[in-house]
C-alpha cells in the first residue's frame, strides 16, 4: 500500500487534509520520519450556553526499509484537549500501531487503529464540525472506530493484479476490565473497496464481535454478537466532493444518555449524504443530511438524529484555514425519550485551524 493511500486510511480528519505540509524530521540509510500537526481553536454554541472545544493533535509516521520490497513503518497519534485552565486539560493516544508491508502484498500491522468499518464512515466524516456523530461516535466500541488491538491486514489493488480493488481484513482482540461501553469480545471484519471508474468508488465492510459477560449482564441478555455493516458511495473530481452512506448496527450503538446505565440499541439504520465544493479561492462550502434510527423491543423506535448540516471552510494558506458549521435538527424533544441519547438541538461551531 503506498503511502498516501495508508496515511488516508490513518489520519481521516479534517486536520490533516493536506499530507504534504509534514515535516520531515529524519531521513537517513533508508530509514524516514514524518512529523504532522494541527492546532484547531474551535468553539460550539447551543441554547445552553458556548463552549471551548479546542484541541491539538501531533503525529509520527515513520518507514524503514528492510529489503528491496519489504518496508517497516508506524504510526502514533496524540490529541490534546483544551479544558477550563491550564489543570484541566486532557489527553490521550488515538492511534498507535507498527507493521511490514511489502510490494504487491499488503501491510500487515498491530496497535490501536480505526476498525474497518470506519473505511466506509469517513467518506461522510469530513464536515468542519458536525458529523460522524451517530454510529461511529464512541472510540473503543467494537470496529466502527478507534479501537485497541487491531490486527490489519491491507491489500492495494488485489496484489497488483486489478487496479482499483483493496481490500483489508482485520481481527480485534477481547478487551475487558473497563466501563462497559469501552469493552469488547473477540471480534473480526473485513472491507472491500472498488474505483468503478475515474473518481467513483463503492466501498462495503462488515464486522462482527463478541460482546463482554458485563455487557451481556447489564442488559439482561444471553450470549449476543454486537454485528455491523456499512457501504458508501465516493465521487471526486476537481472541485466537486459527493458522498453517501448507508449502515446498521446490532446491538452495539449505546443509546442511554448515562454511559453507566450501559444500554445499547438492538438495531440501528443510518444514512448519511454530504456535498461539498471546492472554489478555486479555497472556499469550501460543505452540507449534508444525516439520519440515525434506532428499533429496539424496550426502548421502541424512534429517531436518535435526524439533521442537516451547512457549513463552510476557507483555505487562507497551505498551513490556515477558518471555518463555521451549524447543525439545524429535525427531531423534536420528546420527554418520553429524556434518557436517550437524542441528537434534538440546534448548533453551531467556529474555528481555525492552524496545520503542519
Amino acid at each position: 500500500m503506498n503511502k498516501a493511500k495508508l496515511l488516508a486510511v490513518m489520519i481521516p480528519i479534517v486536520l490533516f487534509i493536506d499530507h504534504a505540509q509534514a515535516i520531515e524530521i529524519y531521513n537517513k540509510n533508508g530509514t524516514k520520519v514524518d512529523l504532522y500537526g494541527g492546532m484547531n481553536s474551535r468553539r460550539e454554541f447551543n441554547s445552553d450556553g458556548n463552549y471551548d472545544k479546542s484541541l491539538v493533535d501531533l503525529g509520527f509516521y515513520g518507514e524503514s526499509k528492510v529489503t528491496s520490497d519489504i518496508t517497516g513503518y508506524g504510526f502514533w497519534q496524540y490529541r490534546i484537549t483544551g479544558g477550563e485552565n491550564e489543570w484541566s486539560s486532557n489527553g490521550g493516544v488515538r492511534q498507535q500501531f507498527a507493521g511490514l508491508k511489502m510490494v504487491n502484498v499488503g501491510s500487515l500491522d498491530y496497535g490501536r487503529n480505526y476498525g474497518v468499518l470506519y473505511d466506509v464512515e469517513r467518506y461522510t466524516d469530513i464536515a468542519p464540525y458536525f458529523s460522524g456523530d451517530t454510529w461511529t461516535n464512541a472510540s473503543d466500541n467494537f470496529m466502527v472506530s478507534r479501537g485497541d488491538g487491531m490486527l490489519t491486514y491491507r491489500n492495494e489493488d488485489f496484489f497488483g493484479k486489478l487496479s482499483g480493488l483493496d481490500f483489508g481484513l482485520q481481527y480485534q482482540a477481547k478487551r475487558e476490565g473497563y466501563d462497559p461501553d469501552k469493552e469488547n469480545g473477540e471480534g473480526y471484519g473485513y472491507s472491500l473497496s472498488y474505483q468503478i471508474a475515474q473518481g467513483l468508488t463503492l466501498t462495503g465492510a462488515y464486522s462482527n464481535s463478541r460482546r463482554t459477560q458485563k455487557q451481556n449482564t447489564l442488559e439482561s441478555e444471553g450470549e449476543k454478537y454486537a454485528e455491523a455493516w456499512g457501504i458508501g458511495g465516493l465521487y471526486t473530481s476537481d472541485h466537486l466532493y459527493l458522498a453517501s452512506v448507508y449502515s446498521e448496527t446490532r446491538n452495539l450503538t449505546p443509546i442511554n444518555k448515562s454511559w453507566a446505565d450501559y444500554k445499547t440499541a438492538d438495531k440501528t439504520q443510518n444514512m448519511e449524504f454530504v456535498l461539498q465544493y471546492q472554489f478555486d479561492n479555497g472556499l469550501r462550502p460543505s452540507i449534508s443530511y444525516v439520519q440515525s434510527k434506532v428499533k429496539d423491543k424496550t426502548a421502541g423506535n424512534f429517531d436518535m438524529a435526524e439533521y442537516i448540516q451547512a457549513g463552510v471552510l476557507y483555505k487562507l494558506t497551505a498551513n490556515v484555514q477558518l471555518w463555521f458549521d451549524h447543525r439545524f435538527s429535525l427531531v423534536n424533544e420528546d420527554s418520553e425519550l429524556v434518557n436517550y441519547r437524542i441528537i434534538d438541538d440546534d448548533r453551531s461551531a467556529a474555528g481555525v485551524i492552524f496545520m503542519f
